[in-house]
């Protein structure tokens, strides 16, 4: 099989006779292989996406380059492009980001693989979350713009609302990291109604940029809501477009997010079905043994590694640390190599 050059190149060749290219939408392909954890895998499809490009570079000289919300796998976890300070290496040592700087670009190219969905660049593990949506989707037989819709980015409680409410006859809705939504409260009460149980999911909200129609009849407010589907198509940005105070909503959503496990609404959890893909404490300290000859300063002994490591776990099992992480790690190495006699006492502050 062919090997991967620049996802670009293989954009444009797998694509070179469709007339209209669609963004977000996967071209399937074949002869295509990408290296993963588990071996060389074919890869399924390729799209063209848009966003805010950033460049990174390493310590050792590594370049990642692409849109800043795309996952890769660091000293935390899997992390945005714009956030890693760590890359792990194929090679299962951490590579320091020592710069970051947005591109300009705003437009991408990227593949999709089978699950698990990772896979080795030249100098680290990606990894493509949206993709597994995307393609399920996809294979489902449903049409991008017809069945199913992406909302991508920051989104106010009044754009969720009026989204919600355009898409209220059915549908799904994919929201791709779209984590303002988690931070606030009156977002999550709208995102509560829209997922709720009951067989009518009535969905409100009564503000200034909303019309009580809570004492018009049903065929009131349906007419209602027909002339402002009409308003709405004939001009979309019109701020003289105000919604009705509540509507019922017949669609379904995914949410996809890099944000931890206890950043979302435990009420909204509860409505939903969840892959939570984050790693345990117990998962991280695994993964550190895994890699800890490569782990932090290469200088310093691979017994002393160990007694950092062992005694980082002994403090969480006794409660005394939390969150500890391949950060932690290189911070506590740090203290040690201070030469400091009390080094042990000091690692309780990094």
């Amino acid at each position: 099989m062919e090997k991967i050059v620049t996802y670009e190149s293989l954009f444009k060749d797998i694509t070179a006779h469709v007339e209209n290219i669609e963004t977000d939408h996967i071209y399937p392909c074949d002869g295509i292989e990408v290296e993963t954890p588990s071996g060389w895998v074919g890869v399924l499809g390729v799209m063209k996406k848009t966003g805010k490009g950033v460049r990174i570079v390493t310590a050792d000289g590594a370049i990642f380059h692409g849109e800043e919300k795309h996952t890769i796998f660091g000293s935390e976890g899997w992390e945005y492009l714009k956030d890693v300070e760590f890359v792990v290496t194929k090679e299962n040592s951490l590579d320091k980001v020592i710069s970051r700087e947005y591109t300009g670009e705003t437009t991408f190219y990227d593949i999709s693989i089978p699950s698990p969905h990772s896979y080795y660049s030249p100098n680290g593990l990606i990894h493509h979350n949206t993709f597994v949506v995307t393609q399920t989707v996809n294979s489902e037989g449903l049409q991008k713009g017809k069945d199913w819709f992406i909302i991508k980015g920051k989104i106010t409680t009044a754009s969720l609302y009026q989204t919600l409410f355009m898409h209220r006859e059915g549908g799904l809705l994919i929201f791709d990291d779209a984590d303002s939504v988690w931070g606030d409260a009156e977002a999550a009460n709208v995102l509560k109604a829209a997922l709720d149980s009951y067989e009518t999911r009535t969905i409100s909200w009564i503000s200034g940029r909303t019309v009580n129609v809570s004492r018009m009849s049903d065929e009131e407010k349906t007419d209602f809501n027909v002339n402002l589907d009409r308003k709405i198509q004939e001009n979309p940005e019109d701020p003289k477009n105000k919604f009705p105070s509540e509507f019922e909503f017949e669609g379904r959503i995914i949410f996809i997010s890099n944000l931890k496990y206890e950043k979302f609404d435990s009420a909204v959890l509860n409505r939903s079905a969840k892959i939570d893909m984050s790693l345990t404490q117990d998962q991280v300290f695994l993964r550190m043994k895994s890699i800890l000859q490569h782990l932090g300063d290469k200088s310093v002994p691979i017994d002393i590694k160990v007694e950092i490591l062992g005694f980082l776990q002994a403090q969480t099992n006794k409660g005394l640390m939390t969150d500890v992480s391949m950060r932690t790690f290189v911070a506590a190495e740090d203290t040690y190599r201070s030469g400091l006699p009390n080094w042990k006492d000091l690692i309780d502050y990094v």
